[in-house]
């Protein structure tokens, strides 16, 4: 009787050690400073070889699937400005990192700064950044980036 005791519970121990697991995970990932570092990853693989720069000062998911950024700014090839926004809200529909593919639903800019200029060489960076996304290798490059609508409250857009 004592050894049929044992056998139920290592699955038992097994699954209650499991469920603590996934429990802390989900907890952490709540937190704030762990998305702000996970962002923090993905934006240095943005980043080209550090020609540009994406940072953000909070990450915060919320609940049915809603991102919020806090200061998110672009800087460009010469470490200007390109894009700048205190405020980011974005829906997500659907991210499969692994099949490349992103499908976001609305998203609200809120009084974005963006800033069209030439470089040394006069090339705009809006038309640098572009080429950086096509000349990508293709085995990593995003299958497909959809978004259903963009708001934008209050932005300004200058162009040198």
């Amino acid at each position: 009787m004592g050894k049929i005791k044992k056998i139920y519970k290592i699955p038992l121990y097994t699954l209650l050690s499991l469920i603590i697991l996934i429990a802390i995970g989900m907890i952490s990932l709540r937190s704030p400073s762990v998305q702000t570092w996970l962002f923090e990853k993905f934006s240095s693989r943005f980043s080209k070889n550090n020609e540009l720069e994406l940072t953000a000062g909070n990450i915060r998911f919320t609940f049915f699937n809603h991102i919020e950024v806090s200061d998110l700014l672009l800087k460009d090839n010469t470490a200007d400005t390109m894009f700048f926004s205190p405020r980011v809200r974005a829906g997500i529909r659907k991210i499969k990192p692994v099949e490349k593919i992103f499908r976001l639903g609305r998203i609200g800019i809120e009084k974005p700064v963006i800033k069209i200029q030439p470089d040394t060489n006069n090339v705009l960076n809006l038309e640098y950044f572009m080429q950086l996304l096509a000349n990508e290798d293709t085995s990593n490059r995003i299958k497909e980036l959809s978004i259903s609508q963009i708001s934008i409250n209050d932005g300004r857009l200058s162009h040198s």
